[in-house]
């Protein structure tokens, strides 16, 4: 049951991620909002991936968690 918690939370955060790359201007330099905005869409991408990959190994018995 807990992988399918975290495979649904790590879906949510890379559907997040991708909107916040598409309100990401790669225009705007030394902007601080936009920076902040770019940051946190990788951050969550590479948060919810591995929420999504861990929970799938769990799932199949290669890992614990």
């Amino acid at each position: 049951m807990i992988e399918g918690i975290f495979i649904t939370l790590g879906v949510i955060l890379i559907i997040a991620s991708r909107f916040l790359y598409g309100t990401y201007d790669i225009t705007l330099g030394g902007d601080n909002n936009n920076d902040a905005m770019g940051v946190f869409a990788v951050i969550t991408d590479i948060v919810g991936t591995l929420m999504v990959v861990l929970s799938i190994l769990s799932y199949n018995g290669i890992i614990k968690l």
